[in-house]
């Protein structure tokens, strides 16, 4: 992870992961090329999501701004900032479905390991190597 490769340099990284803002990014800032009839309802369907909620995002910029400048002055910023309630709902629904399927699929993933597999052993080389205390 890159925040832990150039933490020793005194750099501090942070993922800005933003919601929706009410930019032109979506109107007059971006240029449109029809999609054909084989992806209107996919492609084109995202098209028409997406320039209309270009004006009625929930995101003020200013404040996302504001925040990020919170979050520069931080002695311990977090990895990921996450921007606007959206963004929150998404991630979150997203966290919970790779959660899930986790938990589905544990028998057969762990499954691969080998019979002797010291595990307890692996782990303690992982988080050695990776500073992780």
């Amino acid at each position: 992870m890159l925040s832990r490769e150039v933490e020793s340099l005194g750099i501090k990284v942070t993922i800005i992961e933003p919601g929706g803002f009410r930019t032109d990014w979506a109107s007059s800032s971006m240029s449109y090329t029809e999609p054909s009839e084989d992806y209107h309802d996919t492609v084109g369907r995202r098209l028409d999501l997406i320039r209309g909620l270009a004006t009625r995002a929930p995101g003020d910029p200013a404040k996302a701004a504001q925040a990020i400048i919170t979050v520069v002055n931080e002695p311990n910023p977090p990895i990921r900032l996450l921007l606007g309630s959206d963004a929150i709902r998404i991630v979150r629904q997203a966290d919970q479905a790779k959660l899930a399927e986790i938990d589905r699929w544990e028998k057969l993933s762990t499954s691969t390991n080998f019979d002797d597999a010291n595990l307890a052993e692996h782990e303690e080389l992982v988080r050695t190597s990776l500073n992780l205390g």
